[in-house]
């Protein structure tokens, strides 16, 4: 009987910088110089990349467009994601209900769309996986589209029933729990 190993393999990509608009970097860059350190005046090098790494960490701070997080599946095209702001702004502004219902029909559309889109990638790699024998990423593929989706729920009741929601509450509670279970709670006894 052999066995395969196989060496794992950790990749550590170094964070790029991405420059979006060159003109405002140098910009910002050149507004900013008067916190780039002198070097022939510095001798200890910790004060040196002290002063380095705040320059840049303010000049790509001033001069990159802040990223907005957005709530949407990961499947969801940038189309149709357009299609939900535009929907978003048209109820903000109190469209008629005909407006909104055209869109929310042009949207789940494009999200029936995208998502079969999605599902059909998926397939794709499932037979590529099984072309190669590659059982456990097969699984691991048909076990995500499969899967039923399951939110964590943090709720647990203390000591007097109440359901207790907050996390720092919930490690209390379990404290005191564990707390009470290696409590000495009877006398020794005499034997």
């Amino acid at each position: 009987m052999k066995i395969k190993l196989r060496n794992s393999i950790c990749k550590t990509v170094p964070k790029r910088i991405k420059i979006y608009d060159k003109d405002l970097f140098t910009k910002v860059l050149q507004e900013n110089q008067h916190l780039l350190p002198n070097i022939k005046d510095e001798t200890d090098i910790d004060t040196i990349w002290t002063k380095t790494k705040n320059y840049i960490k303010v000049t790509v701070e001033k001069s990159q467009p802040k990223t907005v997080i957005t709530k949407r599946q990961h499947w969801m095209s940038l189309d149709t994601w357009n299609l939900v702001e535009e929907r978003r702004n048209l109820k903000a502004r109190g469209a008629n209900v005909e407006v909104l219902n055209s869109m929310n029909s042009r949207i789940q559309a494009g999200c029936r769309k995208d998502r079969n889109l999605a599902l059909n990638a998926i397939c794709d790699e499932v037979e590529q996986h099984s072309i190669k024998s590659e059982t456990k990423d097969l699984h691991m593929k048909i076990r995500f589209i499969t899967r039923q989706f399951k939110p964590k729920t943090w709720a647990i009741e203390n000591a007097e029933g109440n359901a207790v929601t907050e996390i720092r509450e919930i490690v209390t509670v379990w404290k005191d729990y564990c707390a009470s279970l290696f409590a000495n709670t009877t006398s020794p006894l005499d034997t």
